[in-house]
């Protein structure tokens, strides 16, 4: 496995807190060393390409760690493949967080503020899940204490912290909101247009500047085709997954649903 060619082409993907390139170093121990590693928290987008990366090492297995079965944030684990993957609950740990929401009502950057407060790095933190009754948050198994011991407090709010099992997490679907639309094709050009109302050439300017992903892989070409359950992403303006194609119209349109998560 050659790192600086990897760090090269994936120079998009490198962060400032050096988390890409420590889990770089962690599948390189694993495959040269035969060792067991595991990753920081890592963004979506890390993780597709360090799964890509993976991928073509024979001897390695992958798997991932998060908490949650819809997750967006994981630590993924490296093991020789004459080994089993570890249990979840030796790398991320799961703290419920209650207060009075009756004169509250905490966010999850309210949440994050206060984790960063206490000198803990977002690589140490999972998701966080942000519920009518309480928040859920996943966290390194080596934070989990010094959270619950540490954290009295998010803004203005009182807080108690307690551990619970990784099964007893508390799941949220994403809020969509479907649209019925209609493109003259499925390039990912005239689906962001459709997306966001913009003409096409404005929708090209944004996927050639770099900030276009398609299931969490950057895209520069706009004539790329979209296919059903494809997720888009673009910095700034939201995300939204390709919900269903449905047929032409009389004017030989294309009819498509797209799902657009509401934040």
């Amino acid at each position: 496995m050659d790192k600086q060619h990897i760090l090269t082409v994936y120079k998009n993907i490198v962060d400032k807190e050096g988390v890409f390139l420590k889990s770089i170093e962690q599948l390189e121990k694993s495959i040269k060393y035969y060792e067991r590693t595991v990753t920081p928290f890592i963004t979506p987008e890390m993780r597709v390409v360090l799964e890509d990366i993976a991928k073509y090492e024979r001897d390695v297995e992958t798997v991932i760690h998060s908490g949650f079965k819809h997750y967006e944030r994981c630590r993924v684990e490296w093991f020789p493949d004459y080994l089993t993957p570890s249990d979840s609950s030796a790398y991320v740990q799961a703290l419920r967080l209650t207060y009075q929401q009756k004169f509250n009502k905490l966010g999850h950057r309210d949440v994050l503020g206060a984790l960063m407060g206490l000198g803990i790095s977002r690589q140490k933190v999972g998701d966080i899940v942000v519920l009518e009754d309480f928040i859920d948050i996943v966290v390194d198994e080596s934070m989990s204490a010094y959270i619950a011991a540490n954290l009295d407090k998010v803004g203005r709010a009182g807080v108690r912290v307690m551990p619970i099992d990784l099964d007893a997490l508390a799941e949220q679907a994403p809020v969509l909101r479907r649209v019925e639309d209609s493109v003259k094709s499925l390039r990912l050009d005239a689906l962001i247009a459709a997306a966001y109302h913009l003409s096409r050439q404005e929708a090209q300017q944004l996927i050639k500047s770099g900030i276009v992903r398609v299931n969490y892989r950057e895209v520069q070409q706009t004539s790329d085709t979209l296919t059903e359950g494809d997720l888009v992403s673009v910095r700034g303006k939201g995300r939204f997954i390709l919900e269903a194609v449905e047929g032409e119209t009389k004017k030989a349109r294309i009819r498509i649903v797209l799902s657009h998560f509401d934040t």
